[in-house]
């Protein structure tokens, strides 16, 4: 049961998990561990789903913007580094 992804599929994967981890430490280095209370309260709410034997996306959707919380975050840090590149005075 492996995955069948192209190569440019793989790729794609590999950097929006990048882009999640740049946002993952952009929060850490601005906010410690305030940033990263997100993360955990969707560990624990599919933690919690999991024990609880819950199935189904309707039970997974208050958990499901914390994904999409830390890309952004990773798209604006590089976005502002790449405006302190280019920009710079």
């Amino acid at each position: 049961m492996g995955w069948n992804l192209d190569w440019f599929n793989s790729v794609l994967v590999i950097i929006y998990l990048a882009v999640i981890a740049i946002g993952l430490g952009a929060v850490w280095k601005r906010l410690r561990w305030v940033g990263l209370v997100p993360l955990a309260f969707s560990l624990g709410y599919s933690l919690a789903n999991g024990v609880g034997r819950f199935s189904g996306w309707r039970y997974d959707l208050p958990a499901d913007w914390i994904s999409y919380f830390y890309f952004g975050i990773g798209v604006a840090e590089i976005l502002a580094q790449w405006v302190d590149f280019w920009c710079e005075k």
